[in-house]
């Protein structure tokens, strides 16, 4: 086969390779053929981290007054990380049964038999009460600009989580500029409590604020108090009834912004951090008992 030969069928096959590239590309965006990918499966807790519930193992009607019967107890585990739970049971036999403590660990269940007595006459409801302690935080980076710089200073997301109680900053802005002499700016601490549950004697164990960088705040019923890098404890003993009111906890928190130099123009080493520590409890179904 001449040299020429050889030269054209080569070019032919280029030519039908580009093609068949084209036809696959033209099937692929027009959504008739899809190429093999790999999918990452995420796996998101609970907003309550435990789940309780009641349940029976044998018979609870037409007991005969003061028969013994059985009940169970599942705890299982929604969270992301392993809690200490304590649960109680209540509401049949006329004393409280014993206090039970279990570790759950996330994705795993426990599950208690639990005796009671069956009332003299009537019927009665049995139910479980369980309870945790947990911790919810919320990190608002701020970025305080000078009043003269027209640029784009960067921007770092705030981060915090989510249940059972969610804290947040009211009012909060990531950016602020501040003008020569020092800004004030009121912010409100937010944790509305989720439900099915409640905080346990509706308050928290502890309120923790620390705020890094140029800027101090000023706390309710308290002088002012100049925070650099380290923590500002609040419990309700300090500020009693400030800390849980209406179902909603709000915590006025006011910062003095210091003026910016004029190099770089803006600051980013200001950081509010909050974190609330408490007992979170909730209740399982009612499981009725009757006598017949």
């Amino acid at each position: 086969m001449s040299k020429k030969a050889q030269g054209g069928s080569g070019m032919l096959g280029l030519v039908a390779i580009v093609i068949v590239i084209v036809i696959i590309a033209y099937l692929y965006f027009a959504g008739y053929i899809s190429l093999p990918s790999t999918t990452t499966t995420t796996t998101t807790a609970s907003a309550v981290p435990i789940n309780v519930s009641a349940s029976s193992s044998a018979q609870v009607s037409n007991l005969y007054p003061s028969q013994s019967f059985s009940v169970i107890a599942n705890i299982v585990g929604n969270g992301v990380a392993p809690l200490n739970v304590s649960i109680i049971g209540y509401g049949c036999g006329g004393t409280t049964q014993p206090t039970k403590y279990v570790e759950v660990y996330p994705g795993s269940s426990y599950s208690s038999s639990w005796t009671f007595s069956a009332p003299t006459a009537g019927s009665c409801d049995v139910q479980f009460l369980s309870c945790f302690n947990d911790i919810s935080y919320a990190n608002y980076p701020i970025t305080v600009e000078n009043n003269t710089f027209t640029g784009t200073p960067p921007i770092t997301l705030p981060s915090y989580s989510t249940a059972p109680v969610s804290v947040s900053l009211s009012g909060f802005n990531s950016i602020v500029t501040a003008p020569p002499s020092p800004l004030n700016r009121t912010l409100y601490i937010q944790a509305p409590v989720l439900s099915p549950g409640y905080l346990n004697n509706n308050v928290f164990n502890w309120l923790n604020i620390a705020v890094a960088g140029k800027a101090f705040t000023e706390l309710p019923n308290a002088a002012t108090l100049s925070i650099v890098d380290r923590n500002v404890n609040i419990t309700n003993s300090t500020y009693p009834g400030i800390l849980y009111v209406s179902g909603v906890f709000q915590f006025p928190l006011e910062l003095t912004f210091s003026p910016v130099p004029q190099s770089p123009g803006f600051t980013t080493d200001t950081d509010v951090n909050v974190s609330v520590g408490y007992r979170y409890c909730l209740t399982s179904n009612l499981l009725p008992v009757s006598v017949s």
